[in-house]
């Protein structure tokens, strides 16, 4: 015959004592592994600029540069080098640019395309000999 005392009780309770304790393990296991695997799986991805970001940026660096008083005497020498060093030093290293000077017309220039191409515009006058001139940065993301 069965007896259903207190020590049948007891020993039930303890045996689902440690079937719990087992499932609460493996969630909190599953759980980090989980936090793992997407936290340190996906490589980290740089930010796509948004078009205006990107002129701002642009227009920012020419701005200092010509704050500075490089700019000026770099468009005067016709030296576009010189602008694109200066501008590495002041814009992401994500972001790809392509620079020239203008008088009347600009020169063509190679542009990728399947990227969003964003043209910043900014206008030199009025300085010892120099004609006015146009300075175009032809910006795009990586």
């Amino acid at each position: 015959m069965l007896k259903f005392g207190k020590k049948n009780r007891e020993l039930k309770f303890k045996k689902s004592k440690g079937g719990l304790y087992m499932v609460e393990v493996l969630i909190v296991v599953s759980i980090m592994i989980t936090s793992f695997v997407v936290f340190f799986s996906k490589p980290r991805i740089s930010p796509k600029f948004s078009v205006e970001m990107i002129k701002n940026e642009g227009f920012w660096a020419l701005r200092q540069l010509d704050s500075k008083g490089f700019l000026r005497m770099y468009v005067e020498n016709n030296d576009v080098n010189s602008i694109n060093s200066e501008l590495s030093k002041l814009l992401p290293n994500t972001m790809r640019y392509d620079v020239s000077i203008c008088q009347t017309t600009c020169t063509n220039v190679s542009l990728p395309v399947n990227e969003t191409v964003v043209v910043v515009n900014y206008y030199l006058y009025g300085w010892k000999k120099v004609n006015p001139k146009e300075i175009r940065i032809y910006m795009w993301s990586e």
